[in-house]
């Protein structure tokens, strides 16, 4: 019986490792791709448009972001859903290039964990472009 429960705590201490190492792979995954985009300081105007649901945990949404600067600039934008709704881990990041004074509308679809779909409404978005 003893080597039974041994080779159970070698399979859960192995478990156990791989879960740190994924979490950490993943954090490490995350530093990287946030230091190869660059984020700018382009003066941007944004603005949530409408949140449709599409099932009971995917929505759409409807946004436009327009540039305030007097150049062609590549505009990074963060699409994420607030409560009611549970938003995956990180949000969705989307980059687009405006001339000056130029808008661009974007639709993002987003899988909750919750499905709360129905409840999600234009305040619940966070929207924001640099």
């Amino acid at each position: 019986m003893a080597s039974s429960d041994t080779k159970f705590q070698r399979i859960a201490f192995a478990g156990a490792l791989l879960a740190v190492a994924l979490i950490i792979g993943l954090l490490l995954t995350n530093i990287i791709r946030h230091a190869l985009h660059h984020t700018s300081t382009t003066a941007v105007s944004t603005q949530v448009l409408s949140v449709r649901p599409l099932s009971a945990s995917e929505v759409e949404i409807h946004a436009r972001v327009t540039s305030l600067a007097t150049e062609r600039a590549q505009i990074s934008c963060l699409v994420g859903v607030e409560r009611p709704a549970t938003p995956l881990a990180f949000p969705t990041r989307t980059t687009v290039t405006l001339g000056a004074g130029d808008s661009v509308e974007l639709t993002v679809r987003r899988h909750l964990i919750k499905p709360d779909a129905a409840q999600v409404r234009v305040s619940d978005v966070a929207f924001t472009c640099t």
